[in-house]
């Protein structure tokens, strides 16, 4: 069979569910994703779906639908997750969370079926490369295997699914090298700050969890990533300014706190935001010394340093004069004006 894409897609929860004797949880995230899938799916040619008792598999037909099917997954985990609004959940316990791997590669159904005994499997290295890559990363993720993404076709995309926005987040290694990508499913603007509320709610919820000795701490980074993929994706400066030193009241959650405060601050230093960094230096000059007397500062220079914004973030909050990787150095209204964005 021809190589193609396909998306593995695991249901967080249920496992645990079915492991404290709570059936009923498990078949309520079981059948409501299968709406979502179904809801998405639905006219959504090429694209097919396969789920059993905790995870689900897309695939295309053809190779030519790959972008659709990469698309598909993404409406998927967003409508999903929004079902944590919908019934305004705050108790991790019966949260609503996936995660997710794409690849491309071989994907092929066996079917049989006898007097005794009948199955339908999906088998390939591309449904294998694809379970590995949703284990790459904790939280509500959608990780693309390598080689995945050359293999899109996005001028053959068709209907409603072509005009969503749709990223692709590059992930770098201390060295500088790509590490690996994940399609952004938050969206933009003012649903992706509806989610952050969400998710923040979730990860306190998780917080409390832990402390009461109710979940493990897994659990608890599956929501603390979540809430940093949903940041990553947000593109509003006044929100991300409020996770730069986000606290938590339970001071058992400071040990969680790095990687939030270094999504944020990361999410916000960037070309885009020129304009509201200028405006804001002496607020982020404030969050800077703030977090400069707490352990979280390594996390944050650590994730910096690896973006080449560590020290552009330095010279920027002494001197106000700031650059971006690929620019040349000069005050931020020099590099706003070079690139378009005053007049």
């Amino acid at each position: 069979m021809d190589d193609q894409h396909v998306v593995f897609i695991d249901i967080l929860g249920i496992r645990r569910a079915l492991s404290t004797g709570n059936s009923s949880l498990a078949e309520t995230r079981l059948r409501r994703l299968s709406e979502t899938v179904s809801r998405v799916l639905k006219g959504c040619e090429g694209v097919h779906a396969h789920g059993a008792s905790d995870f689900f598999i897309l695939w295309s037909s053809h190779a030519e639908f790959g972008w659709k099917t990469a698309l598909a997954a993404s409406r998927i985990f967003k409508e999903y997750f929004d079902l944590n609004e919908e019934e305004d959940v705050n108790d991790i316990l019966v949260a609503y969370l996936l995660r997710g791997g794409l690849a491309y590669g071989e994907v092929s159904e066996l079917k049989k079926s006898g007097k005794w005994v009948s199955y339908s499997i999906l088998l390939g290295d591309g449904l294998a490369s694809a379970y590995e890559a949703q284990t790459f990363r904790k939280g509500m993720r959608l990780i693309v295997a390598p080689g995945a993404t050359r293999a899109f076709q996005p001028r053959l995309v068709e209907g409603d699914l072509s005009d969503e926005r749709f990223r692709i987040l590059r992930h770098y290694n201390p060295s500088g090298a790509v590490q690996y990508e994940e399609i952004s499913w938050v969206g933009s603007g003012g649903e992706t700050d509806r989610r952050l509320g969400r998710a923040a709610k979730l990860f306190r919820s998780a917080v409390t969890a832990l402390t009461k000795n109710m979940i493990p701490e897994g659990v608890l980074l599956h929501y603390q990533q979540t809430l940093c993929a949903v940041l990553e994706g947000c593109s509003t400066a006044e929100v991300l300014l409020c996770y730069l030193t986000y606290l938590h009241t339970d001071k058992n959650a400071s040990h969680f706190l790095g990687p939030i405060w270094a999504t944020a601050w990361l999410t916000l230093f960037a070309p885009k935001h020129s304009r509201f960094l200028e405006d804001h230096r002496d607020v982020l000059h404030e969050r800077f010394l703030l977090m400069s007397g707490s352990p979280h500062i390594t996390e944050v220079s650590r994730v910096l340093n690896r973006h080449n914004r560590w020290r552009s973030l330095i010279r920027f909050l002494r001197r106000g004069r700031l650059r971006f990787q690929g620019t040349r150095s000069g005050s931020i209204q020099e590099w706003a004006k070079r690139r378009g964005h005053r007049k």
